[in-house]
């Protein structure tokens, strides 16, 4: 199946199989992360500007952690569910 084919399929799918596709697909992403695989020449240049810009003022920014536990209490539609580790996670389709 090509890759035409697939996106055309996707707008045929239930919301519930889009986010199980969706949470497929960022697992996929991680996996390939953890294996060693590189970043995009796109997100290498906004890492670069981003270190840039951290190496010009380190305190105008705002820790990660409290970056993420704001993020963690703004609810969102797609993520309604934490993993382990406290990451938000699409819901598991089980039973299907």
């Amino acid at each position: 199946m090509s890759k035409a084919e697939i996106l055309a399929e996707l707008t045929k799918l239930s919301p519930a199989d889009r986010q199980e596709i969706l949470q497929r697909l960022w697992d996929l992403e991680g996996l390939a992360l953890l294996r060693g695989s590189e970043p995009s020449a796109e997100e290498k240049a906004l890492l670069d500007k981003a270190l840039a810009e951290y190496q010009r003022d380190a305190e105008a920014g705002r820790p990660w952690r409290e970056v993420l536990s704001r993020l963690l209490q703004t609810p969102h539609p797609l993520y309604l569910s934490r993993d382990l580790c406290g990451r938000a996670r699409v819901p598991s389709r089980a039973g299907r």
